[in-house]
Formats: structure tokens, sequence, C-alpha cells
């Protein structure tokens, strides 16, 4: 109704006296148009606004008359608008389309999509603008969160090529804190290293704020036991926020020290040993959150590596030729985020780390079992394709059970005479392994595994190298799954904008209906999907579908049956991987093979509008992903059914406020 009435030319000072009248058909659907509508004077004060756009900035209509629209405006946006207004009422343009910024009474921000055109008289005199505005902030902040992601993870990435680029301790502690600036705001940057003797030293300090004395570096020891916040990330393994220092017991206030008021710090662990911490400070109070701390201990994570990996580089001079080796290696690895691409990389990497006949990776599944994700050199051997299919109980292979248990790599010189080693026939002729762990965030994940054909090829130096490589490898892997979990995201953002899209599009009650079955069913790749409204009784009725015999439309289900009726009883998502977990489950679906589905209530303004459900035929569970956007979708079917509803009462009342009034004839 509102698209109708915003391209309607004919819009002129009859329309604005029925504005006025509450019960005029014009003032129904400008009242009930889904999106903001707003009549503003050619000097920007409001004539009128409708109920969504006064819901959108929290003001009554009343409110709204006596206010000029600038001041709802974002000052950043004002210019612009002024702008397009002007040209509009000079004739320069017919009318603009752009996003704009407006303040809510509470405060925050209302992102919007603002369409404007002007009403001019039969003479051409400018009357008034009318706006339609469409709420977008959703989108925008969903767009802000994948932006801030992809800047999160790029960060990390380039953190990790700056970082496995240098063995040089001292400018690998510059870069650590160069990439903290990135990553986390801050005024103040320390690295905290821990000697022997379990104190902390300040190794590396950056103060923005130019108020550090030179002796504070040099010269300051922690015991890590007795001083608070350090024995709190070392005890526990955790980032540690403090919102304000000078209400912290048992904080150390140094003479000299830069004043700043909030902290954060996050410990640099090898495993389960600490050897660092990295500490940021800021000169505002409360400034530090949960997500600072969470990015700063994934800065913290690539730095233990880094930082292990100097340290070693530093005690082993006469190995600068491998350090060389694996700073190459780690710079190809961390070239790429796609994960097929990372880790067809570490295969052909790997030899330049430790020299192998074959080499594969295992990653662990949830269940615990070991599979091969890549391997290379077996097909000399002829065994490439049984490798590929090669899965793996840990607990029944002493040497993959061996490194999951102590975190470390597993040295064999000679599989022939160790007593615990579990062969294959198809792998004879292996003589001399290594296992390297892939560890993430404290778990084991995989296995980097090397095999020789000669025995005694393999020695414990070389163990060392393959577990300093595998845990470049951990690193690469871990950016590479980050970056694609974002592309999944963003893809389902794009799908649920573009199901939205259609939903908005649909002309009458029927193709609403069917588009959302529809939208669901591509949303979460089911094999069906189907709508249930509310009688507003006691039953639901199967109103579309997909997937399924259209000969079930208008079958009723109990509120509190199967798998939809209990949906709406409870007003909660129902979940189920298999049809035998309900005796009733899926009425609706009884002579149909179920191997999954869900159902999810639809809910507008605490009333119940009905349900919406998806049904997997073949072998596929829903993850929760799957669950998430569901749930997303139907608050937005929820609202557009609602919105159709309200569309198609007000029309009935307009026509029947307009048929005429039969008289008798004498």
């Amino acid at each position: 109704m509102s698209d109708s009435i915003f391209a309607d030319e004919r819009l002129n000072q009859k329309h604005w006296s029925d504005l006025r009248v509450d019960a005029s058909p014009f003032r129904s659907a400008f009242e009930h148009a889904a999106i903001g509508m707003v009549l503003a004077d050619t000097d920007g004060r409001c004539l009128a606004a409708n109920r969504a756009f006064c819901e959108m900035v929290g003001y009554t209509e009343d409110e709204l008359l006596k206010l000029e629209l600038a001041r709802l405006t974002h000052p950043d946006d004002l210019p612009e608008n002024l702008r397009l207004s002007r040209q509009l009422i000079a004739g320069q343009i017919d009318s603009f389309k752009y996003e704009q910024r407006y303040l809510h009474r509470q405060g925050q921000i209302v992102w919007t999509l603002l369409s404007a055109s002007l009403v001019r008289d039969d003479y051409g005199h400018p009357l008034y603008l009318i706006s339609q505005i469409q709420d977008i902030t959703e989108r925008k902040q969903a767009e802000a969160a994948e932006r801030e992601q992809r800047e999160l993870a790029e960060a990390l990435r380039d953190a990790a090529q700056a970082l496995s680029s240098t063995r040089n301790l001292d400018e690998l502690l510059d870069r650590i804190l160069h990439s903290a600036r990135r990553i986390v705001p801050h005024d103040v940057g320390a690295i905290l290293l821990i000697d022997d003797r379990g104190d902390a030293y300040m190794a590396r300090l950056r103060d923005d704020t130019g108020r550090t004395s030179k002796g504070v570096v040099s010269a300051v020891r922690f015991s890590v036991a007795e001083t608070a916040n350090l024995h709190v990330m070392a005890e526990f393994r955790r980032p540690l926020v403090i919102p304000d220092i000078d209400h912290y017991t048992g904080w150390i206030h140094l003479k000299n020290a830069p004043v700043a008021r909030s902290y954060v710090g996050a410990p640099i662990c090898i495993e389960d040993q600490v050897i660092g911490f990295i500490s940021l400070r800021k000169v505002e109070g409360h400034f530090f959150t949960r997500e600072h701390a969470e990015r700063l201990q994934a800065l913290a994570q690539q730095a233990a590596i880094a930082i292990e990996n100097a340290r070693s580089f530093e005690a082993e001079r006469r190995q600068s030729d491998m350090a060389e080796a694996l700073r190459e290696t780690a710079a190809a690895l961390n070239s790429t985020l796609n994960l097929d691409e990372v880790l067809d990389r570490i295969l052909t990497s790997a030899a330049q780390v430790v020299p192998y006949d074959a080499i594969n990776i295992m990653l662990l599944d949830e269940a615990g079992a070991a599979a091969v994700a890549r391997s290379h050199g077996y097909e000399e051997f002829g065994i490439a394709e049984w490798v590929r299919a090669l899965k793996l109980n840990v607990q029944e292979m002493p040497g993959l059970l061996n490194i999951a248990r102590t975190h470390q790599p597993y040295h064999v010189p000679d599989v022939a005479v160790d007593p615990s080693w579990v062969g294959f026939s198809e792998t004879r002729w292996q003589r001399s392994y290594i296992g390297a762990p892939i560890r993430l965030k404290g778990k084991v994940v995989g296995f980097l595994n090397f095999d020789s054909a000669t025995p005694g090829f393999f020695s414990v130096e070389q163990a060392r190298r393959a577990q300093v490589f595998a845990d470049q490898v951990a690193l690469a892997v871990q950016n590479a799954q980050s970056y694609a979990a974002i592309q999944r995201h963003v893809h389902r953002l794009t799908a649920l904008h573009q199901a939205s899209v259609a939903v908005a599009l649909a002309q009458t009650a029927p193709q609403l209906h069917q588009q959302i079955v529809r939208a669901t069913r591509q949303l979460v790749t089911a094999d069906a999907s189907g709508l249930l409204l509310f009688d507003q009784r006691e039953s639901l009725i199967i109103t579309a579908l997909e997937g399924l015999p259209q000969s079930l439309l208008g079958r009723t289900i109990a509120i509190g049956s199967g798998l939809n009726g209990r949906a709406a009883q409870l007003r909660q998502l129902q979940h189920i991987n298999a049809d035998a977990q309900f005796d009733d489950c899926l009425p609706m679906a009884e002579h149909q093979p179920v191997s999954g589905a869900a159902a999810v209530p639809l809910i507008w303004q605490d009333r119940l509008v009905g349900t919406l459900c998806a049904i997997n035929q073949q072998p596929r569970q829903y993850d929760e992903d799957d669950l998430h956007v569901l749930d997303l979708f139907a608050a937005l079917a929820a609202a557009s059914l609602e919105q159709r509803r309200a569309t198609t009462e007000a029309q009935a009342r307009e026509a029947t406020s307009s048929s005429p009034i039969p008289t008798n004839c004498p």
C-alpha cells in the first residue's frame, strides 16, 4: 500500500486533508504502512508521521509535529539531507534515495534507507515532501560485525606473518606490540617475560602518553606468585580485564610509571606453561571489554609460539639455516586463508623442515577419531588411495595416544623394534616415524606424521623441528578456519537478506505464504518445508508446503501435538535428528522418511502467529548455524505475516466503508 501511495502523482490537498481524518482510507493506509512514512513542509517541519516511523525514532506523532526533522537527523548526515531537499524543491531532481541516520529518543543511532519526493499543486508550487523510511539498522549492524570480524581475521593473519618472519627476539617483541596496537586500542603496552626464577621482567614497553621513565623498563621485576593480576592470569591461563586499577586490590603502582586506569592483560602460554604476559593500559577508566581481552589472547597465542621459536633460535644459532627454512615455510603457509590451500602448502613445504619419504596430516573429529585430511608421497608405495581413506581410533594407536596426552612430538627411530608400534600390512615398508601434535588453544586437534623407509632416519632434533613446524601449521589452520567461518557467516547473512527481500515483494497472501516456505527451504538446505498458521483457537492449519504433498494443505495439527504443536505450545524452537525421537513428531509428514527436522514458532508482539518447519529426508542433521538462521528468519516471517494481515483488514474496512447503502424503491 505504501509503495502505491508514494508513486501516486494524484497525492494532493485532498489526500492531505484525508490524512487529518482518522477514518479516511488514505489515513489508514498511511498509518498501517510496513515502513516509516513522513510528510513534511518545505521548511522541514513534520506534518504527519505514521506509526512505523514513530516507533523507529521513539516519539509520538504529536511530539514529532512540534519538532523540526533536522533535530532527529544525525549531524553528519544533515548537510546531505539539506542539499538533496533543496534540489528537490528547486525542481533539479524528481526524488532522491540515500542511507540516513536518525537519532532515537533514547540516544541510539537508527540506520534507514530514506526515499523522498515532492508534491506540488496544480500550478507547480511545492506543497510538501513525502518520505518513505526503511529501518536497515540490523543490516548495518550485521555488516559492521562481519567487517569487524574480517578485519580482525586479517589483522591476526598479518600479525602471524609479521611474527613468523623474524627470529630476533628484540625485533619480535617490537612487532608484537605493533600488532597489539592494531588489534586492541591502548595508550601503554608492555610485554613481560618470565625468567628461570619465576619473576616477570618488562622486556618491552611502548608508551604513547610520553610519560614513562627510561629506568622503569630495565629495573622492574615482579614475582608472579605475589603480583595479583599476574597471578590470576597465570593461575587460570585466561586474559584479565581491570576496569579501574585504582580500585583493584593488590595492584602495584610504580613510581614514574605512565598514568593509565583501565587494564587488560593476556598470558603468553606454551601449552600449560606461562612464559610471559602482554599488558595494555588506557588512560580512560572502564575502557576495555571482554571482546578486547579475547582479541589480545588470540595475539598472545601467536606471540607465544613466535617467542618460543625466537628463544630456540637464539639458543641454537648453529641451526640458522633450518630457522630460515621455518621462516619461509611460515610465510608461505600464512599467504592464504583457504583451508584446502593451506593443507596443500603444508605438504609441499614440509620437506624444507624435515626430509621424508611420505607425510600426512590427520585431523581429529568430535568423536576422537583421526582421519587423513591430506597426504603426499604414498603414491610411490602404491597406497595413496588407502591412506586417503584412513581413519584411526586414537585410543587404539599407542603412538597417537601418547601425542594426544603429552602434547609433545613422538619419535620412533625404528618401528620394527618398537614393541608398542601398531602397523598395517600396507605399511610394511615404514621403518622410521615422527608424529607432532597440531595444537590449538591448549588442545590437540590433529597430527603431522612423517614416514621414512630408512631405519633410524629421523632424529630427536628433527622431532623438535617437526613440532615447531606443526605449531606454525596450527596457526595457519586456525586463521583459515576463522576465515572460513566468517565466509559462512557472510553467506548466511546474504541469504537471509535475499529471503527478506523476496518476502517483502510478495503481492498477495498466498504468494507470501509460498515465498516463506521456499525461503525456509533454501536458507537451511532442507528437503521440505511447511508453514502452519494458528487458527486462534487450538490448532495449527497447514497453509503452505514445499517438497511435501499438496494434499496435506488445510489439515490441522493440535497445539502440543508433534514437533510443530510443541513448538507452538512451548514457544521455543524444537529440533530432532531422527524421526524416532518423538512418536508423533511429524503428523504432517507421517508417510515421508525423515532424518532430521526443526520447527520454530512464529511470534509477533508476544502473539502466536503459527510455526515454520524444515524437514530433511536425506541423512543430514541441522547444525547450530542452521537453527540460528531459522530462528532469525522466523521473526521476519512473523512480522511479514502480521503486516499482511493488518493490511488486508485495512483494505476490507476501506471496501466496506465505500460500499453504497441500498435503498428501497416505492
